[in-house]
């Protein structure tokens, strides 16, 4: 710890001319754990992701948009995916359930 700047500095100058390809490739022969760090969008079109099914189109109001299924699946059980609302679209009946009059 005493020389951790130091350290940093010195890495970070080694790596700054490669891409990280080249950096990836020459950790891993040192046998150096290391890992890619996607972007959100390389890790919106991650083909683990596609392949199991993991991402599907909801409608919005603004247009369809990418949605995530949730993390824990129940086997036989299809989670819902309904269209995003739009602002305000459930204030009735939300206010409704509450037992709190529509405000005029």
């Amino acid at each position: 710890m005493q020389n951790r700047d130091d350290l940093q500095a010195h890495i970070e100058q080694r790596f700054a001319a490669m891409t990280s390809e080249e950096v990836l490739r020459l950790l891993d022969e040192a046998a150096i754990a290391n890992a890619h760090l996607n972007s959100v969008e390389a890790f919106l079109q991650h083909e683990q992701l596609h392949a199991r099914s993991r991402v599907q189109s909801v409608g919005s109001p603004c247009g369809p948009v990418m949605s995530f299924l949730p993390a824990l699946t129940i086997p036989d059980v299809a989670p819902r995916m309904d269209p995003v609302p739009d602002v305000g679209q459930h204030n009735e009946a939300i206010l409704s359930e509450l037992g709190l009059a529509k405000e005029t």
